[in-house]
């Protein structure tokens, strides 16, 4: 049985040729194309789904690309304090799967990826979010 990639590897490595400054600038770019017009619901949308992609990548998508992690948390703090606050209430999709992320950051036995997640459920805490 051959085994598909996830949802995460396929945007990682078949959308952005496992460039993660790519994945990044994408994340990013269709954040601030959205927070600038709210209308664009063509961007929000995208940037959930990459949201979502990121909060499903699991334990084996952050093996096969531990470096993009500590900057998509840096990445993902910026944003979030830039939300409202009504978005950032339990079970809105920005917030609805984000403890799975932390969790599987701080099993992945990788120490930068680890030290970023615990950061990340941090601020979840802080949020009252967990």
């Amino acid at each position: 049985m051959v085994l598909q990639p996830s949802r995460f590897e396929q945007t990682l490595f078949n959308k952005h040729k496992g460039d993660i400054d790519a994945f990044l600038n994408e994340f990013r770019s269709t954040f601030i194309r959205w927070s600038t017009n709210i209308d664009d619901t063509e961007a929000l949308n995208r940037w959930n789904d990459l949201l979502q992609t990121v909060y499903n990548a699991g334990e084996s998508g952050i093996a096969k690309a531990p470096q993009l992690f500590p900057d998509l948390i840096d990445l993902l703090l910026m944003q979030f304090n830039q939300l409202p606050e009504t978005m950032l209430t339990k079970n809105t999709f920005v917030t609805h799967y984000a403890r799975y992320l932390a969790e599987d950051m701080i099993d992945s036995g990788i120490e930068i990826v680890i030290e970023k997640g615990q950061i990340f459920e941090s601020y979840l805490q802080q949020k009252g979010l967990l």
